[in-house]
């Protein structure tokens, strides 16, 4: 067929292309995830439970 030499190797290209571009963008969503959580975890300000019946210090 006349225009149809390339289809393939182009076909390959992008798809090598889209598979990397995931790869990243599923890395990059991964840290900055962990790096909220770990920053929030060391601030100590992360969203944690109400202390609900424990009694803060005295006697």
């Amino acid at each position: 067929m006349g225009g149809l030499e390339g289809t393939e190797e182009d076909y390959e290209t992008i798809r090598n292309g889209g598979l990397i571009f995931a790869v990243v963008a599923f890395v990059v969503g991964l840290l900055i995830i962990l790096s909220k959580c770990h920053y929030w975890g060391a601030l100590g300000g992360g969203r944690r439970l109400p202390n609900v019946g424990v009694k803060q210090g005295g006697k």
